[in-house]
């Protein structure tokens, strides 16, 4: 399709193995802009990393990455837009990109850290006991 538009000197489509946590990485700090058009995100790592690397960022304005946009770590389009608005929103992350500001995400020792504590909290509480 990209040949048939005219545009495959300037389009990638690529397959990183989800092994290659190093070559994930090194794509996504690459990208002049990180476009998230997902239906629905319960856990959105892909724009957790991105704003990580601090790469710009675009999403639909959908559950679990609307929250982005709100916090300033992204822009967002709506989800059923036309191709029209989206390609619009593309061109102005990439002509003035929001670069997220700096953000340490938690390792998963962390958070397994930190849900243990929940735990131990809710064990030593009253109403938990019930």
């Amino acid at each position: 399709m990209a040949r048939q538009l005219g545009v495959a000197d300037r389009v990638m489509i690529k397959a990183v193995s989800p092994t290659d946590r190093q070559g994930m990485a090194a794509l996504m700090a690459s990208a002049a802009v990180v476009t998230l058009m997902s239906e629905y995100e319960a856990h959105p790592i892909a724009a957790l990393e991105t704003t990580a690397l601090g790469r710009p960022l675009l999403v639909a304005d959908m559950a679990g990455l609307h929250e982005f946009a709100e916090r300033g770590l992204a822009r967002s389009v709506p989800l059923k837009c036309p191709p029209e608005t989206l390609a619009a929103a593309i061109v102005d992350q990439l002509r003035d990109p929001l670069i997220p500001e700096r953000i340490d995400l938690p390792t998963w020792d962390d958070c397994a850290a930190r849900l243990l504590a929940v735990y131990r909290d809710c064990a030593r509480s009253p109403a938990c006991a019930s």
